[in-house]
């Protein structure tokens, strides 16, 4: 079963304010986002259409397992008509 699609919302303030702090063009971790709980802030701007989110699989570790890391950019604008 599978959960039902997250609800979008307006973007606080406080959302708004961390949207800047993060990097323009470029994909980047959520856990190592410079602003006060990046990933869970991350997530809110993804369901608020500004971010959008890709998996990366990381590099296999010295045991040998595989894990994947949530990455996320700022939505491309869209071109003035």
């Amino acid at each position: 079963m599978t959960a039902p699609p997250a609800k979008p919302f307006t973007p606080t303030d406080a959302d708004l304010r961390a949207l800047d702090d993060l990097p323009a063009a470029e994909w980047f971790s959520g856990r190592f986002a410079p602003t006060a709980r990046g990933a869970w802030r991350c997530e809110r701007l993804e369901r608020a259409g500004l971010l959008e989110s890709r998996v990366v699989t990381l590099p296999p570790s010295v045991s040998g397992h595989v894990f994947t890391s949530t990455e996320y950019r700022r939505v491309p604008a869209a071109p003035a008509n």
